[in-house]
């Protein structure tokens, strides 16, 4: 799968389930689907880099941070979902195992 990512990667994180894949470089967020070997969606981004990135289980929702806001992708369908505005930056997080809690 990573031969085909393209860009340098930048990070790699795997869903809870490990049937879905997010690879990040400068350009986007490239979601995998690992069974089945191929390219699901690439998530453009409207800044350079993300320094966080989390999958729920089964990959429906792929989250990443982007300044002061974790911005909320469908993870089916690759079209963004929503946000979530926080008061400081984001570097890092975890989704929990039900997909409803952020740390």
């Amino acid at each position: 799968l990573l031969e085909h990512a393209g860009g340098t990667l930048r990070f790699l994180e795997s869903s809870p389930c490990g049937w879905k894949l997010a690879t990040a470089d400068y350009e986007r967020i490239s979601l995998w689907d690992v069974a089945g070997e191929r390219l699901q969606h690439r998530l453009q981004r409207p800044f350079s880099w993300t320094p966080g990135v989390a999958l729920s289980i089964g990959g429906a929702k792929v989250l990443h941070s982007s300044g002061r806001n974790i911005l909320i992708w469908d993870g089916l369908t690759g079209k963004l979902a929503g946000s979530i505005a926080l008061d400081a930056e984001v570097i890092s997080f975890v989704l929990l195992g039900d997909g409803r809690r952020l740390v």
